[in-house]
């Protein structure tokens, strides 16, 4: 009856039920649209004479990571690819990953050797864009950020005791985060729909 079709659907919350549609569509759009657009088939071969041209005008070379080593085996971070790094918790993934986004957004990097700030000679992108699920934006994330672009270390940042001269260099890190367009999103509950909608965003 309709009053029972009421109590069952008092059980589920606005949230409940757009992910249940979501997931509906996902499979929809499996079904469907992948057969008639993420199809490709060519006879190898046919075409190459225009690729290998243009490699020699511009070589396969993605974004740099912050390792020059990962360069060197993945040539960068390709356009179109999907870069997966696996490892137990505690080693320092999302550190590598927000120093590659340091390394490819930030408009100038602290120079060891010069000890100034500098260019970044590695900066090749108009923005960059962080979704993670467990840290905090502000405190975590931040810090992590302003202590690639400065030198200064994280846990000397979160320790709150830092030199003068740590301290303006914390604060100028800051100020170039600012310009470098790097936007940051906390997602604890999250679908891969909402994945694909804020990268779409």
């Amino acid at each position: 009856s309709e009053t029972d079709n009421l109590k069952n659907l008092e059980q589920y919350s606005i949230a409940d039920i757009l992910h249940g549609y979501g997931i509906f569509q996902i499979d929809m759009e499996k079904e469907y649209l992948n057969k008639e657009s993420l199809v490709e088939e060519v006879q190898a071969g046919f075409g190459w004479e225009s690729v290998k041209a243009s490699l020699q005008d511009s070589p396969l070379y993605g974004h740099s990571f912050s390792s020059d080593l990962l360069n060197t085996v993945t040539r960068g971070m390709l356009e179109g690819s999907l870069n997966c790094f696996s490892s137990s918790t505690g080693v320092g993934k999302t550190t590598v990953a927000f120093g590659t986004v340091c390394n490819i957004c930030a408009k100038e990097l602290w120079d060891y050797d010069t000890e100034q700030f500098i260019d970044n000679p590695k900066n090749t992108c108009n923005g960059g864009l962080i979704i993670q699920f467990e840290l905090d934006n502000m405190i975590e994330c931040t810090s992590k950020l302003i202590a690639y672009i400065s030198g200064v270390p994280t846990d000397i940042i979160l320790d709150g005791e830092y030199t003068q001269e740590q301290s303006d260099r914390i604060d100028r890190a800051n100020e170039i985060l600012k310009e470098s367009n790097i936007h940051l999103v906390y997602m604890p509950n999250f679908t891969t729909k909402m994945i694909d909608r804020t990268v779409a965003e």
